[in-house]
C-alpha cells in the first residue's frame, strides 16, 4: 500500500478554487457520479468525500450518495488509500442546475473556513485515527440514508466538516467534524425513533 499520508495530502490548488472550477465546467444537462469524483480524485477520500456529502443535501440523491460514503467509511475503516465504487453508484446521473445550486451554496462556507485551516495535528489525519474516521463517516452515511424529511441535513454537514480536514490534513477541523458528528448521530436517532414510534401508532389505531 502506498503511504496514507501522501494519499490525503492536498495538492496545491485550493479547494474552493477547485470546487469554483468544477462547478462551471458541469454539463448542459445531467452530471454523473463518476465525473465529479473524477475532480477530485487526485485528492483521495478527503475530495470524493466532499462532494458526495454536499450532494447528499440535493432531495431524492441521498440514499445514493449515502451508499457511496458508506462505501468510503468502510475502505478507510480498512485502510485503502483510494475510494472504489461499483458501476451503480458511479454511472448515478444527477441534474446538473442542482449539483451547481448545492456546490455555490457550500462554496460560500467553504471560502470561510479555508482562512482558519492549515495543516496541524497531523496524527488525526492518519492511521489509526484515520480507520476511526471511517467508522464515524459509515455511521454518518446511514443516518443519510435514512428515507425521513430534514435526516439527511446534520449528517451532511458533519461530513462536510469532515472531508476539509481530510482534505487539508487539520486535525483540529476534523475534531470539530466528530464533535458535528456525535450531534448528527444524536439528532439521527431521535428522528429514527420518533418515526418508529409513530408507525406503530399508526398501525395501531389501523388495525381492527
Amino acid at each position: 500500500m502506498n503511504n496514507p499520508e501522501s494519499s490525503t495530502a492536498p495538492n496545491n490548488e485550493q479547494t474552493s478554487k477547485l470546487l469554483t472550477r468544477i462547478l462551471a465546467e458541469l454539463p448542459a444537462d445531467k452530471v454523473s457520479i463518476d465525473q465529479l469524483m473524477a475532480q477530485f480524485q487526485r485528492r483521495s477520500f478527503g475530495g470524493v468525500l466532499l462532494l458526495l456529502a454536499a450532494v447528499s443535501l440535493i432531495p431524492g440523491v441521498s440514499i445514493f450518495s449515502g451508499l457511496a460514503m458508506a462505501i468510503i467509511g468502510l475502505q478507510l475503516l480498512a485502510g485503502f488509500n483510494t475510494p472504489a465504487f461499483p458501476s451503480l453508484i458511479k454511472h448515478y446521473k444527477v441534474k446538473s442546475d442542482l449539483v451547481a445550486n448545492i456546490g455555490h451554496k457550500c462554496l460560500r462556507h467553504i471560502s470561510n473556513m479555508e482562512h482558519y485551516i492549515k495543516p496541524r495535528y497531523l496524527r488525526l489525519t492518519l492511521p489509526p485515527a484515520l480507520n476511526i474516521i471511517g467508522l464515524i463517516i459509515f455511521s454518518l452515511s446511514l443516518v443519510v440514508m435514512l428515507p425521513l424529511p430534514f435526516s439527511n441535513l446534520p449528517p451532511a454537514i458533519a461530513l462536510i466538516i469532515l472531508s476539509m480536514g481530510l482534505l487539508e490534513r487539520d486535525g483540529a477541523v476534523i475534531v470539530v467534524g466528530l464533535l458535528a458528528a456525535i450531534i448528527a448521530l444524536a439528532v439521527g436517532y431521535i428522528i429514527a425513533l420518533i418515526a418508529f414510534e409513530s408507525l406503530l401508532l399508526f398501525f395501531n389505531y389501523a388495525s381492527p
